[in-house]
């Protein structure tokens, strides 16, 4: 791209919003190439009034400017359309570049995390065994350079030091040579490499190729193979020619089969000289009348036992042909004290009857060969060997007579939880908690044979012979220590002496193993404040403070047993609390904190950096053990009995764990301890016996005194002081029990509240000229019928809406007269509910329904939804004050058809018209949130809301809402 001038304007790295940490590195080589890189670091001050300026610093102003706007564009040229974006409103190339810097690389503690994740990816890399030394060494210096771009120092020392850690075990010499010959403080990272890689290419040289060595192997086997060795006239014998592998290279399947004369001597040197072994398929055989192979292979002659059977010694001298099945290898010879280690076989096998220790001959089974021969199995069992790590015992091994060789099989030791693995041309065997049992090194054939060091019949019988070991069977694992007591002291008869046997029963380690206990007493104690601290951390509680903390986190002074808590809201406030003890502890006592002892919590994983700064050394427990921070441990289960001791003495909401906590640890700090005997930990820490006079009970009602400036001669001269912690939060004072309160008048005795409005009620006749009016029995009589009057005289709307308004709120304490009357001229009913709970009704209403009901079928199932609505709101509001109800609202409707319909979620003929708000009470039904159940209708208490009432059902429904004459 051509610019002013004979000046090219330089390749721009392009940014898409991945490797910022790279793309910045280019820009700003870039940057400096041309002079920028200070006005888009440090940027430059636009003045506003340029008058004041002299003609050089206006130069140096233009110049700025051009600068800038160079800068700019070369960032605006290097990035993608969707973040120029991002940028398109920056004014200036240091606001860009700081937008970029950070949304892609973040701030201080986006950095702080990328960091984390990146030195524990740098700890955790290793070489893998295909992977080549130039691709490790991209692989490990991308992470380097990611931690160096992110303000991490890495020197190559010690990028050194983890390459050399990280190789595999083909490079182990090398490792140690180059760290015996050389100064890895001044080693560079490319000299390691052209080392490390020099060395890889001797590897190779020595390395077979895969490839070669199978065709070498294939060669051999399609090889020439006379029916008998000999030296006689006759040669020849069968010749099966592979032409395509031997004379013709443009045939692919040609194939000879010709008798004749062979080339040598004797018959020999016959069959299949070619490259491969021919094609058998449509040779039959003149004994068994099958196909696939010859008279002289056949079988059947020689009673099931094939001539594969080898010689290990001697054919690993004549060849090198693969052998993959040893259980081949069959006949009755003296079985070897050699063990081969085989991924195809099924079970362990042995040959050799004598050497179990245990055999189970009522065991039958069979197994199968390479060669398609079935083996015989005549018993399971167990042996003994010896390892360097004392006697095992290898279980379930098949007996199988005639088998030249014994065979472990892998698969069996893989499930019994021992681990295979196989390191270049090693095989290791190690138990469950990775200890190593064994090591087999590959054998020229590619076998991995095991001698175990034990002479192996004389092993066996003097175990099985041993008294000491079967009478450990006998009396069922007993340790050996229990019965030389028992055989000493004579108290059984029939037990023969018992020695005690240095030998390991593997099945009691597995049955009975388990941890020791950890020692009481501390091996080394601190001699100084502030030495060791101990410190874990308790929560989440299920229940907040009245502060909102849900943790807390303990501090403990080794040297005293001083006890410091500090409150959180979150874990990550855990650092923040323990730079504030550090500053207040070693302010008070002039000490510094060495020691800080914790578990493997995640809220102390950020301590590392900080104690790196202050050099405080931090001691972490191991996984699974809490016994190792014990003194932290036991300190606040001790803390959270004693709070919830203190809680339940007083019946206090949990709510107050805080308190009762903080409570625990203030006495904690002035009682005896073992650690520190004869003072406390106060007097320990502060040099002086603490005074526990003013200590008063957890919970016990306290008053507060007021002065005389802030009250009167009769006022009261102390409150409690729950009403002073509330007056920090709310503008109050207090007035005592309620007795009236907006025209509603509150007895409160004792057992009951009575509310009452006879004031309004007598107000309210009075206002509307009823004081003399005669009193009714009901509200209404049962037998009118209200409809529009279309003739009468009109009412005033404002007396007649301020009756209606004033009546409305009467019925706050008088729910009988709620229902007034109904329009039949509209035809539209009248629904009601009433709530109680307990004893007492405590939400009520009366409404004219929306819509035209075509039945009472539908009137009642549109009340059903109304109610229903209400009670899901009523288990809301009771649950958000901590009054959860377990069971199902319970509504009592007294139509058996509606009951039916919110039970039923098919819609049918007769339904099918109902508006869907309505079928919202099948939803609940359904989700357990209420339950219909019928009732009569003469104890339909809602009916008193609906209809006007007899006199007798009226007083019958009025007591049981709970009025009553007062």
């Amino acid at each position: 791209m051509a610019s002013n001038g004979n000046m090219l304007q330089p390749q721009l790295p392009r940014f898409s919003g991945k490797n910022f940490n790279q793309w910045s590195i280019q820009m700003k080589v870039l940057y400096g190439s041309q002079e920028l890189w200070d006005i888009v670091e440090r940027g430059y001050t636009e003045v506003e009034n340029q008058s004041e300026l002299t003609n050089q610093q206006l130069v140096e102003l233009r110049e700025n400017r051009k600068k800038d706007k160079k800068a700019l564009f070369f960032i605006y040229q290097a990035v993608d359309e969707f973040i120029f974006e991002r940028i398109s409103t920056a004014t200036s190339a240091k606001a860009a570049w700081d937008i970029l810097r950070s949304t892609y690389q973040g701030e201080d503690k986006v950095k702080m995390i990328r960091l984390q994740a990146l030195r524990s990816e740098f700890d955790c890399i290793k070489m893998k065994e295909t992977e080549t030394i130039e691709e490790f060494f991209n692989r490990i210096l991308v992470i380097v350079n990611s931690l160096r771009s992110n303000g991490e120092e890495v020197g190559d020392q010690r990028v050194v030091e983890k390459i050399l850690r990280s190789m595999p075990r083909k490079f182990e010499h090398i490792v140690v040579a180059i760290e015996e010959s050389k100064d890895l403080s001044t080693l560079s990272i490319n000299s390691l490499m052209g080392s490390l890689q020099s060395h890889e290419l001797r590897l190779k040289q020595f390395d077979v190729n895969p490839e070669e060595a199978f065709q070498m192997q294939t060669s051999f086997r399609g090889g020439s193979r006379g029916r008998r060795g000999g030296h006689g006239r006759r040669g020849g014998g069968r010749n099966y020619d592979n032409r395509s592998g031997a004379n013709s290279e443009n045939s692919q399947e040609s194939f000879s089969l010709s008798r004749g004369r062979g080339s040598g001597s004797g018959r020999g040197f016959g069959r299949n000289q070619g490259g491969g072994r021919g094609n058998f398929s449509q040779i039959q055989c003149f004994n068994c009348g099958k196909y696939g192979h010859f008279q002289a292979d056949c079988w059947a002659l020689k009673n099931g036992v094939g001539n594969a059977t080898m010689n290990m010694h001697k054919e690993q001298k004549k060849n090198d042909e693969g052998i993959l099945f040893l259980a081949c290898s069959v006949q009755d010879n003296v079985v070897e004290p050699t063990w081969y280690l085989d991924s195809g076989c099924s079970n362990h096998m042995t040959g050799n009857r004598s050497i179990f220790v245990t055999l189970d001959e009522s065991f039958q089974s069979e197994v199968k060969t390479g060669d398609n021969t079935r083996l015989q199995v005549k018993g399971q069992g167990d042996i003994l060997v010896k390892t360097k790590k004392g006697t095992k015992r290898v279980t379930n091994v098949f007996y199988v007579p005639g088998l030249k060789h014994n065979l472990l099989s892998i698969g069996q030791l893989l499930q019994r939880g021992l681990k295979v693995s196989f390191e270049g041309d090693i095989c290791a065997i190690k138990d469950q908690v990775g200890v190593l049992i064994a090591k087999v090194k590959m054998t020229a054939n590619k076998m991995f044979p095991l001698n175990f060091t034990y002479g192996q019949i004389s092993c066996f019988s003097s175990i099985l012979k041993d008294p000491s070991w079967l009478w450990h069977f006998r009396y069922g694992h007993l340790n050996f220590k229990s019965l030389s007591y028992l055989c000493k002291n004579h108290m059984v008869r029939g037990i023969q002496n018992i020695n005690h046997e240095t030998n390991i029963c593997e099945v009691c380690i597995l049955a009975k193993h388990h941890r020791d206990s950890f020692p009481t007493g501390k091996a080394w104690r601190a001699s100084k404040p502030l030495e060791l601290i101990h410190t874990d951390l308790c929560g989440p509680m299920r229940t907040t403070t009245n502060g909102g903390n849900r943790y807390f986190i303990t501090f403990i002074d080794d040297f005293s047993r001083k006890l410091w808590i500090y409150f959180l809201k979150e874990k990550s406030e855990a650092l923040v609390c323990f730079k504030s003890f550090k500053a207040f502890t070693e302010n008070q006592s002039g000490y510094k904190i060495k020691t800080l002892r914790s578990d493997r919590g995640g809220e102390y994983i950020a301590f590392g950096n900080f104690f790196k700064e202050q050099g405080i050394h931090h001691q972490m427990k191991a996984r699974m053990t809490p016994q190792q921070n014990g003194v932290a441990e036991r300190k606040n289960r001790t803390i959270m009995e004693m709070a919830r001791s203190m809680l339940k003495a007083k019946n206090l909401p949990n709510e107050f764990w805080g308190d009762a906590v903080a409570c625990t640890v203030y006495i904690l700090n002035r009682a005896p301890t073992k650690s520190v005997p004869g003072m406390t930990p106060y007097e320990a820490w502060c040099g002086e016996k603490p005074s526990v006079s003013h200590l008063r009970v957890f919970g016990s009602i306290a008053y507060s005194h007021i002065p005389n400036q802030l009250r009167g001669k009769l006022d009261d001269k102390s409150e409690k002081c729950i009403m002073n912690s509330m007056k920090k939060e709310f503008e109050m004072s207090d007035m005592g029990l309620i007795h009236y309160f907006l025209g509603i008048e509150v007895n409160q005795n004792e057992g009951e509240i009575v509310i009452s409005q006879q004031k309004y009620a007598h107000d309210l006749l009075k206002k509307f000229q009823m004081e003399n009016a005669s009193p009714c029995n009901t509200p209404m009589d049962a037998n009118l019928k209200l409809c529009k009057d279309n003739i009468g005289e009109a009412v005033d709307p404002s007396l007649y809406r301020s009756l209606v308004g004033s009546l409305m709120y009467l019925t706050a304490t008088r729910p009988d007269i709620l229902f007034a009357g109904g329009n039949v001229d509209d035809h539209k009913s009248t629904y009601g509910y009433v709530f109680s709970m307990g004893s007492g009704v405590f939400s009520w209403t009366s409404k004219k329904q929306s819509v035209v009901a075509l039945s009472t079928t539908e009137a009642e199932y549109i009340s059903l939804a109304a109610a229903g609505c209400q009670a899901l709101w009523l288990r809301w509001m009771l649950k958000e004050l901590k009054c959860i109800q377990k069971c199902e609202t319970v509504l009592f409707c007294d139509n058996g058809s509606a009951i039916a319909l919110s039970k039923n979620p098919v819609f049918h003929g007769r339904s099918k018209h109902i508006r869907i708000k309505y079928h919202f009470i099948r939803d609940l039904v359904k989700d357990g949130e209420v339950i219909v159940k019928y009732c009569k209708t003469q104890d339909q208490v809602a009916d008193i809301f609906t209809k006007a009432l007899k006199f007798d059902l009226f007083v019958k429904f009025r007591g049981k809402l709970g009025v009553a004459q007062v």
